[in-house]
């Protein structure tokens, strides 16, 4: 019978891994669940960026708009793989 997450017997599910272990491991899945939804926010913002590059000649709104979104695109990258660097 079922009482809730806090009877549940992990050592008995998975042998020589202690209920700390587990929980670093799902802490970790969910770091790279983050930072794949992230890295696929990247990509759009890219692809927006790329579509955006022909009306940048044309349009100084474009032009101011896509040069803060060019700055912010590459701080967030930069962001990501500094923290996907401390994770490994």
């Amino acid at each position: 019978m079922w009482h809730g997450a806090g009877s549940l017997n992990t050592s008995c599910l998975t042998p020589g891994l202690a209920s700390s272990d587990l929980l670093k491991i799902f802490q970790l899945e969910q770091v790279y669940a983050d930072l794949n939804k992230w890295k696929k926010t990247l990509l759009k913002i890219h692809a927006v960026l790329d579509d955006a590059e022909e009306k940048r000649e044309t349009n100084k709104l474009v032009k101011i708009w896509l040069d803060e979104l060019e700055d912010l695109a590459y701080d967030a990258d930069d962001i990501l793989d500094e923290f996907a660097t401390e994770v490994l």
